[in-house]
């Protein structure tokens, strides 16, 4: 451990002044050489150690996972940075980590005084006691790592000795938006320019210039927000120019005055969008693999008792020099796939931190068998065989069209960019004759505007669809026993419409399903001011798919730096970035197509069909194939009648049952639930979380099935990452 001497050496020389030990000149000493050493440096310029800043895509508000999986990534993906692969790692926190060296400190130096006038004496007492402290604590110290939880985003401080490989955190994780090395943190009211010119000339390569610029409302234009929500994430970080201020001087002001200062930073002016300022920046010499990002953040508060997240009294300043950006089409589009029938998809960012997070697939190099009892439109098949193409993903699901939303949705991510381009091209048209601004020089209703187009094309297909899933005349109608206005006597997708699509283009079949979506989420609008709210709902729902496959284009026209086996690095608008190609989606869809790898069956009763295999399996033992992973978003039962909560009562009585028999030795279980009800609605009690954990328990020991609680090093509170977790349960360790 010679780094760790070294800096022992320096350290201690550094705290040694008139014969006299100072702790805290020693602290401060042994933070700047082991701790906040700027990060090397791969030749891909991506750093593998170091101070590192995580940025969230969702804040602690609204779920956290994503420490949660923060925990499990760091722990997989961390190694030691002399090759050796086997890393046992401790995760503490600044304030744990501070006072145990400081302890080490005192245990080591107490009582001891140099009085030796000799400068070969000195050193020769300082190497002395460096020795005794590395044969020690040595290892403790060179396999701690700490990491800073925030409401937003979290900063994590790796030794020299640990190396760590981002582009696979950032790619498998479902959470992280972006990566890059810690520049400065400090708390908003302490702030000091020269400070931070002091920090910013620490942390950057001479002569390797860098564009800095402030997360600020000021600084992007409205068509540069994207199609991503910043909602409960990224808004809370943003800053205001004009209001947020760094030693009673606007942030705006400071700027200007900072960048004359450190000569290798060009700072953003705000006057142009991000996009042309970012590039101008790039041509006149700045950086291409980084962007200096300023941001806001707070101090994080976990309630232990209703394990919910708040944000804490303190707010932070942040400079962060981005490296990674996570570019997984699916972070754009999140629960909003083009293949779906009704709001009850799981976004991907939840789906794929849980998948993530779980430690079965990996442990077993990802040759694993997955079950999804409630498959749905494909949210965790995408997300499973994206993360672990060799794994065999098993779906089952009621619904008819299940099949066909998962075939469409891989199909729709498979388009290469010219059929992509021809499809945004087609939405712009639509959008074009949708828009509610648009000069009319008649008063028809937007029905009939769309019927008088006629023709074949893409307008005139709207058309079509609207008579199917809602048919003029329905509302004028108005049958006493009808009272649904769109779709079947349900209320619910003619799911006979979408099957008898199977034969035509794709294009044809994710206009369906955006009429579909347009009339689903404003159905009682349209059903409450009729044919002339029409426009405005059909314009908004495909005026924002419009952004977000515009934003997918963007992503994809990036150019191809890496192949890192199941993920992609291309390079990005602010610095590298990671994502899934179109490429690997054509797998998927082949995959799908052949069956290989992927079964997903359509069957009247999910638990009743994992009951008949277990029972198969138990008559024929050398036939068990159980499996490694079960992930599954239940129905919640939340506007279900007396009738039908005698159903999912019964459904839920009897799916951990049936799931826990299936489930392999070691096998993990992860289940979505809802953490509260925001309707009014109380949470029916069979699909609460101390209903299901009790029930889980229960089952696995009438199986005589141990049930296994995973204790290692992890992040702050315990009540903070172990299970039960808020938005979803994960069970651990079935054997």
């Amino acid at each position: 451990m010679p780094q760790l001497y070294d800096a022992m050496v320096k350290s201690l020389d550094a705290s040694l002044s008139g014969g006299q030990w100072d702790k805290e000149a020693f602290w401060q000493e042994f933070r700047r050489i082991w701790i906040y050493a700027p990060s090397p440096s791969t030749s891909s310029a991506i750093p593998v150690t170091g101070a590192l800043f995580f940025l969230f895509w969702k804040n602690a508000s609204v779920t956290n996972l994503p420490y949660v999986e923060l925990n499990e990534l760091i722990h997989r993906y961390t190694k030691r940075a002399d090759g050796q692969n086997k890393c046992p790692i401790l995760i503490t926190t600044s304030r744990f980590y501070r006072q145990q060296i400081e302890d080490i400190f005192m245990s080591f130096t107490a009582g001891i005084k140099i009085t030796t006038r000799s400068v070969h004496g000195r050193e020769r007492r300082i190497q002395q006691i460096s020795k005794s402290i590395c044969d020690v604590h040595g290892s403790l110290i060179e396999h701690s790592i700490i990491v800073d939880l925030f409401f937003t985003s979290s900063v994590v401080y790796l030794p020299p000795t640990i190396e760590i490989d981002l582009p696979s955190m950032v790619a498998n994780s479902g959470y992280i938006h972006s990566v890059g090395s810690s520049v400065y943190i400090r708390d908003l009211t302490k702030t000091d320019r020269e400070d931070i010119i002091d920090n910013l000339s620490y942390n950057l390569e001479h002569g390797k210039r860098a564009f800095l610029t402030p997360y600020a409302d000021e600084y992007f234009r409205p068509h540069e927000r994207g199609a991503h929500s910043l909602r409960n994430g990224l808004d809370r970080i943003r800053l205001q120019a004009r209001k947020h201020h760094i030693q009673n001087e606007p942030l705006e002001a400071a700027l200007e005055k900072i960048g004359p200062q450190v000569p290798d930073v060009q700072i953003a002016h705000g006057l142009y969008s991000f996009k042309v300022e970012r590039e101008t920046a790039v041509i006149a010499g700045c950086a291409e693999e980084f962007t200096l990002w300023i941001v806001t953040d707070q101090s994080l508060y976990f309630d232990e008792e209703e394990r919910l997240g708040y944000p804490g009294q303190k707010h932070y300043l942040i400079i962060y020099k981005q490296y990674l950006y996570n570019a997984n089409p699916m972070m754009v589009f999140k629960e909003r796939k083009p293949g779906w029938v009704q709001s009850i998809t799981l976004p991907h960012t939840l789906s794929r931190a849980a998948i993530s997070a779980s430690g079965a697939p990996f442990g077993k190099g990802g040759n694993v068998r997955i079950l999804d009892p409630f498959v749905g439109s494909g949210t965790t098949l995408i997300d499973a065989k994206l993360l672990w193409p060799n794994a065999h993903f098993v779906g089952l699901d009621a619904d008819p069209a299940s099949p066909r939303m998962i075939e469409d949705n891989i199909a729709f991510f498979a388009m290469p960019p010219t059929q992509l381009r021809s499809f945004a091209k087609s939405l712009r048209r639509i959008c074009d004759f949708l828009n509610p601004k648009r000069k009319k020089k008649t008063d028809v209703s937007m029905r009939e505007a769309l019927r008088e187009h006629g023709g074949h094309d893409s307008i005139g297909a709207i058309h079509k669809y609207l008579e199917l899933l809602a048919p003029a005349g329905r509302l004028e109608a108005r049958d006493p026993n009808h009272r649904e206005v769109i779709g079947d006597e349900t209320g619910e997708m003619p799911v006979e419409s979408l099957i008898s699509m199977s034969d035509k283009p794709l294009a044809d079949r994710l206009l369906f399903y955006i009429t579909w979506r347009s009339l689903k989420l404003n159905r009682y609008i349209y059903g409450k001011n009729g044919e002339s709210s029409l426009g405005p709902i059909l314009y908004e729902e495909f005026d924002r798919t419009l952004v977000e496959v515009d934003q997918l284009l963007s992503d994809r026209s990036c150019e191809h730096l890496e192949n890192r086996g199941s993920f992609d690095i291309v390079k990005g608008l602010y610095s590298r970035a990671v994502t899934h190609s179109d490429y690997r989606f054509r797998r998927l869809y082949n995959d799908f197509k052949s069956s290989s790898g992927i079964d997903v069956r359509v069957v009247s009763d999910s638990v009743k069909h994992l009951q008949d295999l277990a029972d198969s399996w138990k008559l024929n033992p050398s036939s068990a194939q159980p499996f490694d992973l079960i992930i599954t978003d239940p129905p919640y039962g939340f506007n279900a009648d007396e009738s039908a909560h005698r159903d999912m009562r019964s459904l839920y009585s009897q799916l951990f049952r049936q799931c826990i028999r299936v489930l392999g030795p070691s096998g993990e279980l992860i289940i979505c639930l809802p953490a509260s009800a925001k309707t009014g609605k109380a949470v029916p009690f069979y699909s609460t979380r101390r209903y299901v954990v009790s029930q889980i328990l229960l089952e696995a020991e009438m199986q005589e099935k141990q049930f296994i609680w995973k204790i290692r090093s992890q992040l702050q509170k315990r009540t903070l990452v172990d299970p039960p977790l808020l938005l979803g349960w994960h069970c651990s360790g079935f054997s």
